[in-house]
């Protein structure tokens, strides 16, 4: 019984953590021009951008305290990650700066190392959806 409320106790945790996350990274992808205009500097440390032609990644990683991980370094021991993903909607009406354009922004929060006696080394913390739309007017 005190493994499961030591579990149950860090999921709880990690929910809020995770939110929290999730929350800024969506209000910081909203906050932009454009998405294209996102930088690393925008999300804070642990945090690294990479764009392609119409899909922006944003990937965050944490240690098991939640303190801000650089993954690149070997000795990095992530136990989170924050994934946003930020790309056209179906409904855009394509990259033409006259045009408004509508994009989506997924949030995922995943926590790779297992809990307390547990097997599962995924553990899908947190995830949600979000829309922005990015057009002249709005810049």
């Amino acid at each position: 019984m005190l493994i499961t409320a030591k579990n149950t106790n860090a999921k709880a945790y990690d929910l809020y953590k995770g939110i929290s996350h999730a929350i800024s990274a969506v209000e910081t992808v909203k906050g932009a021009s454009h998405p294209n205009a996102l930088v690393e500097g925008d999300f804070g440390p642990g945090y690294k951008v990479s764009l392609t032609d119409s899909e922006v990644k944003v990937t965050g990683c944490f240690d098991e305290e939640w303190n801000a991980v650089d993954s690149e370094r070997a000795d990095a021991e992530v136990c989170y990650y924050v994934r946003i993903r930020v790309f056209p909607s179906e409904y855009s009406y394509g990259f033409a700066e006259e045009f408004a354009q509508m994009y989506q922004i997924d949030v995922e929060v995943t926590r790779i190392t297992p809990y307390v006696l547990e097997k599962n080394n995924v553990y899908q913390v947190f995830s949600m959806q979000a829309a922005r739309c990015y057009s002249a007017f709005t810049r």
